[in-house]
């Protein structure tokens, strides 16, 4: 940031100040609705007026909160939960991928009652599938795990409004059935400062109060085991010192607590320390291991970790060229045998744009549910005697019209990168940046849908609120779902509006588009889905 920022003006929105310090000239510290407490030079604030700053939540090495931190506890309580000799997957790996190795090899934990143990690592070293494992979200490859009932395992995930189930912070709180007493409900509210936002919505909290909330429902549950993943994220030192006094106060009262963190000040105050730092194993496919938010090879088409396929070698603008020829050579149908001839050339030209049989097959299901349903009622309905040989052959042609019209253009385009589909559209056909923009960044939200759908329904399940299949607890998770979509696709578009979307009339393109020889071969391929068709209804006619 400072080199890149040499010679502008620089302006930093941050609660830890030590990396700053000697590189600002001057420092505003805000307070409630934005007011200004102090504005002016670092050194001089720092010395004169200390107690202001950590009134306003600012962490500055040297300085502390009020209130020594917690002693911890001497003598642990019995084993809650452990594990012994796990091997731990990488997240989305099949069973069968030979003799690759596990993410984490022997991994062995004892948790036990009244103490606090501190999951650390760099991103990508196994965090979050270790929290997984101990709250039998995941099965390990190997070793043995030994775990409390569910009712007695209690989690709280990174982004507390993925565990949000009630309309109020009240109910909120007793919303699993595990939280029956509502005297402890009440004073968990009390305690985490709630009290007075007990009627609120708990999507309208602010960032630590939501975290607050977040846990006193994990705790309402009165569980052996509290698991929970980077707690103190993003909180200022005020902040997270409440959350860190929620967490003193389960452990004192018996329960084992075990945290995914890098917070420094929350290692300190563990009992016990896991650091999974160099113990993760080397990603076969060549990616680093410690890196779980890698950016992918910004090459056109393929999909990074995936196997090749000559689709991948096309430019998106000459995939989607084939899908649009092949759709107007589609009309050319017009008897069912000229139909089944018009699809040869799709089904010889598919296995060089699927990656796996049952991908292509899973891409194509729609299409052949839909041709199935409209050679049905084509044969049910139409001009022809209900059921007839003659009604169901115009049946299946109408069919096959369909899979012509659809099933390439599907094929070529299932595994194009949007981004790079969005490079193709602006850079080459000059197309307006603004719209492209937001529908890539749509696309590319819409393609993260499927992991946040399985975050908000592993939570419910974990609290308590029934089964993946329960038709109460899928009608909450899919409204749920929808507010996460909707907050998410607000941030972005105030985020791309502040990087200039909003007003910028001409943009560049920084990635290339480029159209090679095996283009020409793609065009060569549209022209013959085009002109099929109509010579297969010559040939048949």
């Amino acid at each position: 940031i400072l080199e890149v920022s040499a010679g502008r003006t620089l302006v930093v929105a941050d609660h830890r100040l030590e990396a700053w310090l000697p590189h600002v000239d001057r420092l505003v510290v805000l307070g409630e609705q934005a007011t200004i407490l102090a504005d002016g030079d670092p050194e001089q604030l720092l010395t004169e007026d200390p107690r202001l700053l950590i009134d306003a939540g600012v962490s500055v090495a040297g300085q502390a909160a009020d209130g020594p931190v917690p002693r911890k506890a001497t003598e642990p309580g019995p084993v809650v939960a452990s594990l012994a000799g796990v091997d731990v997957r990488r997240p989305g790996r099949r069973r069968g991928r030979g003799t690759e190795p596990p993410l984490l090899r022997g991994m062995d934990l004892a948790l036990h009652g009244g103490t606090m143990t501190a999951l650390t690592g760099p991103s990508g070293a196994g965090k979050t599938t270790l929290l997984q494992v101990v709250l039998g979200l995941k099965k390990p490859a190997a070793g043995q795990v030994a775990l409390p009932e569910r009712e007695r395992i209690a989690s709280v995930p990174q982004n507390p409004e993925h565990s949000f189930v009630a309309p109020t912070v009240r109910q909120e709180v007793t919303a699993s059935p595990w939280a029956t007493d509502d005297a402890l409900a009440e004073h968990l509210l009390e305690d985490a400062g709630l009290a007075h936002l007990a009627e609120a919505n708990p999507y309208t909290l602010s960032g630590g109060e939501q975290r607050r909330l977040a846990i006193i429902a994990a705790l309402a549950q009165q569980p052996d085991l509290l698991v929970l993943d980077e707690p103190t994220v993003g909180l200022d030192a005020r902040r997270r010192e409440a959350v860190l006094t929620l967490l003193d106060r389960a452990r004192a009262e018996g329960r084992a607590v075990l945290v995914a963190t890098h917070d420094p000040v929350l290692i300190e105050r563990a009992d016990a320390r896991l650091d999974l730092a160099g113990q993760a194993a080397p990603d076969p496919d060549g990616a680093p291991a410690h890196t779980s938010d890698r950016t992918p090879d910004r090459r056109i088409g393929p999909v990074p970790r995936a196997r090749w396929i000559p689709a991948d070698a096309l430019n998106p603008l000459v995939l989607s060229l084939i899908g649009i020829l092949a759709a107007i050579g589609s009309f050319a149908v017009d008897t069912w045998q000229g139909g089944l001839l018009a699809l040869l050339p799709t089904v010889l030209l598919a296995p060089l744009a699927i990656r796996t049989l049952g991908g292509g097959l899973l891409r194509l299901a729609p299409i052949l549910l839909s041709a199935a349903g409209l050679a049905w009622t084509t044969a049910f309905l139409g001009d022809a005697p209900s059921l007839s040989t003659e009604a169901w052959l115009l049946g299946a042609k109408e069919a096959a019209r369909i899979i012509a019209f659809v099933a390439p253009g599907v094929l070529a385009l299932g595994s194009v990168d949007v981004t790079a589909l969005g490079d193709a559209l602006g850079g080459k056909l000059r197309l307006p940046a603004r719209p492209i923009a937001a529908s890539v960044a749509g696309l590319v939200r819409a393609g993260h849908l499927g992991r946040q759908w399985e975050i908000i329904t592993q939570n419910r399940v974990l609290r308590g609120l029934g089964s993946p299949a329960s038709p109460r607890l899928l009608a909450g998770a899919t409204l749920a779902l929808l507010v996460d979509a909707l907050r998410g696709a607000e941030q972005q578009a105030l985020a791309m509006d502040a990087r200039g979307f909003a007003t910028a009339t001409t943009r560049t393109w920084a990635l290339p588009s480029p159209l090679r020889w095996p283009d020409a071969v793609g065009i060569g391929i549209g022209v013959l889905l085009l002109v099929w068709p109509f010579v297969a209804e010559m040939l048949v006619g």
